[in-house]
C-alpha cells in the first residue's frame, strides 16, 4: 500500500510530525508527501526523511495552486481553499494510481492525523471483505461525518436526521481501470459547479452526491480505524485519549500542534511534556452558533 498525503509551507511541521508517528509503527517508507513547492520539498530535505517526496502537478484538476501560497490560506473549512485541497487530494491519488500499477491499494490521509497503532492491515481487509451485491474488492473506502456548509445551522434540532459526508481526509482506492474512471469522471462532475469559487463544503457535498446516485462498490471505513470530531459532537482531549481506534482525525481544531502536545504526539521533541493544559482545548473553526457546542449528554454520538 502507498500512502499519500499534500501538504503547502504552513503546514511542514505537522506534515513531519506525521511521518514521524508513520515511523513509529515501521510504514514511513510506504508514505508519498506530495509538496506545493521546493521552499516546502526543502523543509523535509533537511530533515533526510526517508519516504517519498515530490512537488505536485496538477493533471486533471485545472487550479491555481499558487492560492496555497497565501500567509491568508488557513485551508480551513469553509474556506475556499479548502476545496482546492480536496480537488488536489483527488489528483494526487488519480496520478500515484496511474503510475503505480503494482501497488493494489492507496489510501489519502491528511497529516493531521494521531496514529496509535498500525492501520494498513485492517484496511485492507475492510476493502476485500464481501458487500452485498459486489464480488471482489471495494473500489473506495470512504469516512463519512457530519458537517456544515456555508450557512451554519442555528440550532441543534436542526442537525437531527442530517445525513453525513464524505469526509476527504482518510481514503482508501484500488488501484484498477474503473476506480480511475470513477475519480476521473466525479472530479469532471464537482468542476462543473466551479467549486473553486465557492466556500464551505460544496465539494465533500458533491462528492457524496456522486457516490451516493452510481452503483458503486465502496466500503465505510469504521471507527476502529479511524475517528474524528464533528458537527455533531467535538471530542474534547481527555476523551481522545480513552477511544478505541487505531487513528484518530483532528478536525475542527485550528491549532493542530496544541492537541498533538496534549495527546503526546508531538514527536519532533527528544521529551514530549505532560501538558495537560490542553485538555480543553476549543476548536476553533465551528460554526459560531449553539449547535456546534452540543453536550455529550445531549447528542447521540453514532458511532
Amino acid at each position: 500500500m502507498i500512502i499519500v498525503t499534500f501538504i503547502n509551507e504552513f503546514y511542514v511541521e505537522i506534515a513531519y510530525n506525521f511521518y514521524l508517528q508513520l515511523k513509529k509503527i515501521n510504514r514511513e517508507k510506504n508514505l508519498i508527501i506530495f509538496c506545493d513547492s521546493r521552499k516546502t520539498m526543502q523543509y523535509f530535505k533537511d530533515r533526510k526523511i526517508t519516504c517519498g517526496l515530490e512537488i505536485y502537478k496538477p493533471l486533471i484538476a485545472r487550479h491555481d495552486i499558487s492560492l496555497l501560497r497565501s500567509k491568508e490560506s488557513k485551508s480551513g473549512h469553509n474556506s475556499i481553499d479548502y476545496a482546492l485541497i480536496n480537488f488536489i487530494k483527488h489528483d494526487i491519488v488519480y496520478q500515484v494510481l496511474r503510475r503505480e500499477a503494482r501497488t493494489p491499494y492507496v489510501t489519502y490521509m491528511d497529516s493531521d492525523m494521531i496514529i496509535n497503532a498500525d492501520f494498513v492491515p485492517d484496511l485492507i481487509s475492510l476493502m476485500n471483505s464481501p458487500k452485498d451485491g459486489y464480488n471482489g474488492s471495494a473500489l473506495i473506502g470512504i469516512k463519512y461525518y457530519l458537517n456544515y456548509n456555508k450557512t451554519p445551522l442555528k440550532t441543534y434540532n436542526q442537525y437531527i436526521g442530517r445525513r453525513m459526508i464524505v469526509n476527504c481526509g482518510f481514503m482508501i482506492f484500488h488501484n484498477n481501470e474503473s476506480t480511475l474512471r470513477i475519480i476521473y469522471d466525479y472530479i469532471k462532475f464537482m468542476e462543473s459547479f466551479n467549486v473553486y469559487e465557492s466556500a464551505g463544503n460544496i465539494d465533500e457535498i458533491l462528492l457524496t452526491d456522486y457516490l451516493d446516485h452510481h452503483m458503486i462498490n465502496i466500503c465505510v471505513i469504521p471507527d476502529s480505524i479511524n475517528m474524528l470530531s464533528d458537527c455533531g459532537y467535538i471530542y474534547p482531549l481527555n476523551e481522545i485519549r480513552g477511544l478505541h481506534t487505531k487513528t484518530f482525525h483532528l478536525t475542527f481544531y485550528g491549532d493542530k500542534k496544541g492537541p498533538l502536545l496534549g495527546l503526546n504526539q508531538w514527536l519532533t521533541l527528544k521529551q514530549i511534556p505532560d501538558l495537560s493544559v490542553y485538555d480543553d482545548c476549543i476548536p476553533d473553526e465551528i460554526p459560531n452558533d449553539d449547535a456546534a457546542y452540543v453536550t455529550k449528554e445531549s447528542v447521540d454520538k453514532r458511532r
